[in-house]
């Protein structure tokens, strides 16, 4: 279930960045460019989209968990073991964004939509980042010879870089477009 997983997974993170995009950019302008329903609506539907991304999960523990095939045992092992706290940080980040937004006080105030777009982003990051780097383990991958992998200084430096540079051309965008 891995592709629908990943497209769910891409509706998620967009909505969440759009949902972070027109509140920043209300109160970066101080005026409010998308209304109060519309950033509901968007909240309402980032909720629903998240619990779809909670079935695929749930789903994908079930099989790791029931599994008896070698690679699904060491991946289990991996996310209960030395990855645990990227797993804690998938679940409780989707588990905190659910909460958030699963109140209609959470789906209204444009704080709380902001924290839980924030969170459910980092959240989303942390499942990709399990996902790439536990098919890199030593008991999956037994003919590589100590391939856990760690960002390097330049590949950190270059995505914070792609990072910065889309933050501003969106900021000069924003100050020079009506």
């Amino acid at each position: 279930l891995l592709p629908p997983h990943f497209a769910d997974l891409a509706l998620v993170s967009g909505t969440a960045i759009v949902l972070l995009v027109a509140i920043a950019t209300s109160k970066i302008k101080g005026v409010e460019l998308v209304g109060k329903k519309a950033l509901s609506l968007l909240s309402t539907l980032l909720l629903w989209f998240l619990v779809v991304a909670a079935f695929f999960d749930f789903f994908d523990f079930i099989v790791l968990t029931y599994s008896n095939t070698a690679g699904d045992v060491a991946a289990w092992d991996l996310l209960k073991g030395d990855n645990i706290w990227l797993t804690i940080l998938h679940v409780g980040g989707y588990l905190a964004g659910f909460l958030i937004l699963i109140r209609k006080s959470g789906r209204e105030n444009t704080g709380k939509m902001a924290t839980a777009a924030v969170v459910i982003l980092i959240a989303v990051a942390a499942y990709r980042y399990s996902l790439v780097t536990t098919g890199l383990f030593v008991p999956l991958l037994p003919f590589l010879k100590g391939n856990l992998y760690l960002p390097s200084w330049s590949e950190i430096a270059t995505s914070l870089g792609v990072i910065s540079l889309a933050c501003l051309c969106y900021l000069i965008l924003i100050k020079k477009l009506p």
